[in-house]
């Protein structure tokens, strides 16, 4: 072989080296490209249906576990109320457990349940996400936990969880309002009904101690007349005492004038006998002359 096709399969060569070089790095840029554009997809839309299953079986499993009392189990299940007539129900469902929480553990394994199916067959991926993605999202505002949410949902499902809970509560912030101010009107209402019943009943009370006041004043009086009346009886009783004493005393001599005037009478009816007996004897002895 003459030196120019030396030289020529030289440069051969190193074109060759040179195209394999720029081809494996084309390749590993390639490849940097699509790992970068699937870790981007799976940010963005969330990995397979079934990780968030298991995260939401996992999920389920420690939430049970962590369900030891009312308050604990209000801070994880009232969050996951989409109305304010849910979160009067959940609230509720807790309060009417007992020790065991096993009203509001069967409450939150039913939430669970319904989150992993949907209503359309075959499932509807992204209906199943959302729903699921529900459960999670709603049971901590912790950032670390929001931030392990997003990685298990991806980013688009996780806004829109976000979102709709958002809107579930404005809704119940509106439903809220709404409800105070007819619970304030209702207020209102009443107690304008209340203070026209007291203005009434004051009223009528006012009358009530006039009329008391009469009648006191009336029975202060008639105590005074009792008083006098009393007195006056007992004066009344004393002269009666005294005049049946005084009558009991005329009583008295008068049975002794009569006892003296019958003595007098018996006398006198013997001095009558002893002077009839004594003129029968005088004209028995003028017969006789």
């Amino acid at each position: 072989m003459s030196i120019w096709g030396k030289i020529l399969l030289f440069f051969n060569l190193l074109l060759a080296v040179v195209v394999l070089l720029i081809g494996s790095m084309d390749y590993g840029k390639r490849q940097a490209w699509r790992y970068s554009y699937r870790l981007h997809q799976v940010t963005v839309t969330g990995p397979p249906v079934k990780t968030v299953a298991d995260e939401l079986a996992r999920v389920n499993v420690a939430v049970s576990g962590a369900i030891t009392d009312k308050q604990t189990a209000k801070a994880y299940l009232v969050p996951l109320a989409r109305t304010l007539g849910d979160r009067a129900q959940i609230v509720a469902l807790i309060d009417s457990d007992d020790g065991t929480m096993s009203k509001s553990k069967g409450w939150f394994a039913e939430q669970v349940k319904a989150a992993s199916r949907t209503a359309t067959s075959p499932p509807n991926r992204k209906e199943l996400r959302q729903s699921m993605g529900h459960v999670l999202v709603n049971l901590s505002p912790d950032t670390e936990w929001r931030i392990r949410c997003m990685t298990v949902l991806g980013m688009e499902a996780y806004v829109e969880v976000v979102s709709r809970q958002a809107d579930s509560l404005i809704a119940m912030a509106v439903d809220l309002e709404r409800g105070m101010m007819n619970d304030r009107a209702t207020f209102e209402r009443q107690y304008l009904d209340l203070v026209q019943s007291i203005l009434k009943e004051s009223d009528e009370l006012f009358k009530a101690k006039q009329y008391l006041d009469e009648l006191q004043k009336t029975a202060a009086e008639r105590q005074t007349q009792v008083a006098q009346r009393t007195t006056e009886k007992q004066e009344e009783e004393n002269k009666l005492a005294q005049a049946r004493a005084e009558a009991d005393t005329a009583v008295a001599k008068l049975k002794a004038v009569q006892k003296d005037l019958f003595a007098l009478q018996q006398r006198k009816g013997l001095a009558l006998q002893q002077n009839q007996q004594l003129e029968s004897e005088l004209r028995q002895m003028e017969q006789k002359r």
